[in-house]
């Protein structure tokens, strides 16, 4: 499973943050939800990517502009680190 993949990388690569970038369905949102969980014992920051994600919106189809403002104000979800 990819999840368990993931897992197993932040473990080995003393991975310090993994950034969330599904998409604003209920799918993605389930999805974003399953991978916090499944990090939520690991010193890991997690966090997904905020505005300039347009509600209902997809991923692929946005522009350079609207991406870069999403990574820039990602939020955290997790911080075991704190």
């Amino acid at each position: 499973m990819l999840i368990n993949s993931l897992v197993e990388r932040v473990n080995r690569d003393k991975i310090e943050e993994v950034i969330l970038a599904t998409s604003a369905t209920v799918e993605g949102q389930t999805t974003a939800y399953y991978i916090q969980d499944s990090l939520k014992n690991l010193d890991v920051k997690i966090t997904k990517l905020a505005q300039g994600l347009p509600v209902g919106g997809e991923i692929e189809s946005l522009d350079d502009g609207t991406l870069f403002s999403a990574f820039k104000n990602r939020s955290n979800l997790v911080s075991n680190s704190d």
